[in-house]
């Protein structure tokens, strides 16, 4: 599978404080049924763990869509909060786009982030579920 610059919305974007991805996703329509077909939505994936070392750290991803391209006020699709002692380094998780929900013209991702010492280091890209499901990540190392 290839991404393109479009597709990555985070690239091992170091989190310490309540964030959105700094890129996001033009479908190019101020509203679209995106992804009708396939299933497709955000892949999230861990590249450093979690801190839990106050053990009050939470962690709580969205997929969002706005017709702001900062995603100042966001419609959120999909939501979770995942304990800090799931999100070790390598741990993926998908969040799908209902196709038939709509979307607005920018998808990204939003990350709220509580606690004493809350750190995490995460990639998300916009992609199918198979692609997802087949997902390798490799080091850098040529």
């Amino acid at each position: 599978m290839l991404l393109d610059q479009q597709q990555l919305l985070s690239d091992a974007q170091a989190l310490t404080a309540t964030a959105v991805s700094p890129n996001k996703y033009d479908t190019g329509m101020s509203s679209s049924k995106f992804g009708a077909g396939k299933a497709i939505g955000i892949g999230f994936f861990v590249e450093v763990a979690a801190d839990f070392t106050s053990a009050n750290e939470t962690y709580t991803f969205a997929l969002c869509s706005d017709g702001d391209a900062a995603l100042g006020s966001p419609t959120t699709h999909e939501s979770r909060a995942i304990l800090a002692t799931t999100l070790t380094a390598g741990y993926k998780f998908f969040f799908a786009l209902d196709p038939y929900a709509g979307c607005a013209r920018y998808i990204g991702a939003n990350y709220t982030l509580a606690g004493t010492t809350p750190t995490l280091t995460i990639s998300a890209a916009l992609m199918t579920f198979e692609d997802f499901a087949t997902w390798k990540a490799y080091p850098n190392n040529y």
